[in-house]
C-alpha cells in the first residue's frame, strides 16, 4: 500500500505536467505572473551580556575584577543557492522543504494546482502544448533515492503511450544531497525528473515540452534545476 502511495505521487506530478502542457494552446488558459518569494538574508544574532563581578575584600586589600563579556552567535541560516550567480530569485515552498533558483521570466501557474505542487510554465507553446516544471514534496515514507528512481521510470513507463528510456544517472554534490536525473519520452512529449530525498522528504521536480523543444528548455535552465535543495541541513 505504500509503494502504491509513492507511486501515485510519482504519477501525480507526470499527470500535471500533461495537463499543464495542454494549456498551453489556449491563451485564456495561461496564468498571470505572480512574484516570486525572495529568500530572507542570512544573518547572525549576537548577544553581547557583562557581567560585573562583586568585590573581594581580603585582610591586606580589596580588589575588584575586572568586567567579563561574553558573546554568542546565532547559527547561520542553512546554505542555499546564490541566485547572484544566476538571473533569478530564491524561492522557499510553503512547506520549506526545499529551496531552489527561479528564472525571473518563469510565469507561476495558479489553477487546479494541487496541495504540495508549484508550477511554473518556462517557455513558448508548441502545436497546443507550453514546456512547464513542476516540483513535488512528499514524506518520503523510507524510501531511498534509488528506491524514487526505480519508482519514478516505473510510473513513467505504466502511463506514458510508445514510452522511450532515455537516460538515468545521479549527481554527487558536495553542498547538498545527491541528485538523481531521469529522462525519458512518451505521448507526444519528452521529461526529465530531477529527485532527492533528504529529512524523510521527496522532493521531485519534472521537466516537460514536446521533443522539438525539449532540449532548448535543458540547455536554457538546466543549472537552475541543479539548484533544488532542501531547506534545512
Amino acid at each position: 500500500a505504500t509503494m502504491n502511495h509513492h507511486l501515485r505521487n510519482a504519477v501525480l506530478t507526470l499527470l500535471l505536467a500533461v495537463g499543464l502542457a495542454g494549456c498551453g494552446g489556449d491563451d485564456e488558459a495561461t496564468p498571470s505572473v505572480t512574484e516570486v518569494p525572495v529568500a530572507p538574508p542570512t544573518q547572525a544574532i549576537v548577544v553581547e551580556t557583562t557581567t560585573t563581578l562583586p568585590p573581594t575584600t581580603t585582610t591586606e586589600a580589596t580588589t575588584t575584577t575586572a568586567p567579563t563579556t561574553t558573546t554568542t552567535t546565532a547559527p547561520p541560516l542553512p546554505t542555499a543557492p546564490n541566485p547572484a550567480l544566476l538571473d533569478g530569485d530564491l524561492f522557499f515552498d510553503p512547506d520549506l522543504d526545499y529551496v531552489i533558483v527561479i528564472p525571473f521570466e518563469w510565469d507561476v501557474a495558479t489553477e487546479d494546482i494541487p496541495d504540495r505542487i508549484e508550477a511554473w510554465f518556462v517557455g513558448e507553446p508548441s502545436g497546443g502544448f507550453q514546456p512547464n516544471v513542476n516540483i513535488l514534496s512528499a514524506p518520503a515514507g523510507g524510501f531511498t533515492l534509488d528506491d524514487y528512481i526505480n519508482i519514478g521510470i516505473q510510473s513513467l513507463e505504466d502511463t506514458l503511450d510508445d514510452f522511450v528510456f532515455i537516460d538515468s544517472r545521479v549527481l554527487e554534490r558536495s553542498n547538498g544531497p545527491t541528485l538523481s536525473v531521469v529522462e525519458v519520452s512518451g505521448s507526444g512529449l519528452q521529461f526529465r525528473q530531477y529527485t532527492f530525498v533528504e529529512n524523510s522528504t521527496a522532493v521531485i521536480l519534472t521537466v516537460t515540452a514536446p521533443p522539438d523543444l525539449f532540449q532548448g528548455v535543458i540547455d536554457e535552465y538546466e543549472l537552475f534545476f541543479e539548484t533544488l535543495m532542501p531547506v534545512s541541513p
